[in-house]
């Protein structure tokens, strides 16, 4: 489950990032790689398990 503020644009992941690469059957530094990626080209800011979308 995710929790999203009242601006719906940030959630809250209710797991590691290595346990969500887990649940989604992906090798965990490929998904790092793919986070990172996304907040080099400012589409998302991630502070630990808190994601915001920047669009």
């Amino acid at each position: 489950m995710f929790f999203l503020n009242n601006i719906g644009k940030s959630f809250t992941l209710p797991f590691t990032i290595t346990e969500l690469a887990n649940y989604l059957s992906v090798d965990r530094s490929s998904m790092s790689r793919e986070l990172s990626m996304l907040k080099k080209e400012k589409f998302i800011r991630q502070d630990r398990n808190k994601i915001t979308l920047l669009y």
